[in-house]
Parts: structure tokens; C-alpha cells; sequence
């Protein structure tokens, strides 16, 4: 009998770390599928542009006010066919050790798969303001769930099959959910806008981490 109870009690202990761990193996696989997208479309001739169809983009008709944002659902199975069909690029923080595929528009089923591009807002690399979104991951490492580390000067090397563009960290502040005016268009620099839910306000408030373009490289 105490052998069985001691079985049991192991078979609970082992059943409890497979629960509090899920998140984290879901996630490192997801990573995992991510890399395996990322690599498949660098691969490609730069002259497949892949480019998706027109995505409705929620976070600029609702603004930073949008619940997609706040909330990641970190049970939705990562689609390497979806994002290697539509992504138009990818994000590098090595600082941080980012690196993420970007979709195009802030959507629900986006923000739950990548960094996603607001659409409306600038482009890559050019005069504007390039913003990009991404969840406040619980999962450490995961989206932008580390950018709150970066500091003045750091390196965010966003790219396409063409280029590569090396934004440097100029500004960090805190703003409402009701401050779109963060997405607003520039005319006047080459500026990159990162997006994140700040869960230390309440309610829940918008980290911005700002930079401006200080390198392109054509691959």
C-alpha cells in the first residue's frame, strides 16, 4: 500500500508540473514553428513578394482601445502554412533575443500568431511612422513581453526579402489606450513605433518604444 501511495503522490507531482508548465512548452513549440516559418521564407527569391490580400485592420478603426491587444490567446495553434503565406517580414531584438515573423494588421488571429504591422501607418524603412503591435506576452521571451528592457540606443532590425533596416531606440513613455495620436504619420524622419499593453496602470495602459532609421542593407 505505501508503494502504491508513493506511486500516486509521484503521478500527481508529475501530472501538477505538466499543467504549470504547459504554457511555456506550447509556447517554446510555437517558437520553434516560428524559426521554421521565418527560415522557409528567406529562402525565397526575393522577387516572391507573397504579398496577402487586403487584412481589415481592428487597431486602427478602434484605436489603442482595442481588447485584441490586451488579451493573447496563448491556446490558438500556431499556422506556419497561414504565416509563411502572409507575412511581409520579420522583426530582430537581440537584445531581448526577439525574433518574430510580421503580419499584416492588428487583428485578433494575427496578434495571437506574430508582430503585426497596423496598416495605415508608415512602411519599412521609409519616411513615417512604421508602427507595429504585439501582445504583452505572460510567456517571457515571447512578442513583446521584454521590450519594457531596452534602453536608448538599442537595436530593432526589422527586414523584408529585399532590405534590411536597423532602427535605433530613441524614447520610452506610457499613454492611454485613447493616445492613437502614437500612430499618427510623419513626414519629417524615418521613425519605427513598437506597441505593447503596460499591465503595471490600471486600466490597463500602452507601452511605446520609439526609434528612428539609422541603417539599410540590401540583401
Amino acid at each position: 500500500m505505501k508503494k502504491i501511495s508513493l506511486i500516486a503522490g509521484i503521478l500527481v507531482i508529475l501530472t501538477g508540473l505538466v499543467i504549470a508548465s504547459y504554457p511555456w512548452l506550447q509556447a517554446a513549440y510555437s517558437s520553434w514553428l516560428q524559426m521554421r516559418a521565418m527560415n522557409a521564407w528567406l529562402a525565397q527569391p526575393p522577387t516572391m513578394t507573397g504579398a496577402p490580400a487586403p487584412v481589415p485592420d481592428a487597431a486602427v478603426s478602434g484605436g489603442l482601445r482595442q481588447a485584441d491587444l490586451e488579451e493573447e490567446d496563448e491556446n490558438v495553434p500556431f499556422d506556419g502554412e497561414y504565416v509563411l503565406k502572409n507575412m511581409v517580414g520579420i522583426i530582430t531584438i537581440n537584445k531581448i533575443n526577439l525574433k518574430a515573423p510580421i503580419l499584416p494588421g492588428a487583428t485578433a488571429y494575427h496578434l495571437n500568431l506574430a508582430v503585426c504591422s497596423v496598416a495605415g501607418a508608415g512602411e519599412m524603412g521609409r519616411a513615417g511612422n512604421y508602427v507595429l503591435a504585439g501582445h504583452k506576452s505572460r510567456v517571457k521571451g515571447r512578442f513583446f513581453s521584454r521590450i519594457s528592457e531596452l534602453a536608448e540606443g538599442d537595436a530593432i532590425i526589422v527586414e523584408n526579402r529585399q532590405s534590411e533596416y536597423t532602427y535605433r531606440v530613441t524614447e520610452f513613455f506610457l499613454v492611454t489606450p485613447e493616445d492613437t495620436w502614437v500612430m499618427d504619420h510623419v513626414t519629417d524622419s524615418k521613425m519605427i513605433t513598437l506597441i505593447t499593453c503596460d499591465y503595471r496602470t490600471n486600466p490597463t495602459g500602452r507601452l511605446i518604444v520609439r526609434g528612428e532609421l539609422t541603417g539599410e542593407a540590401e540583401k
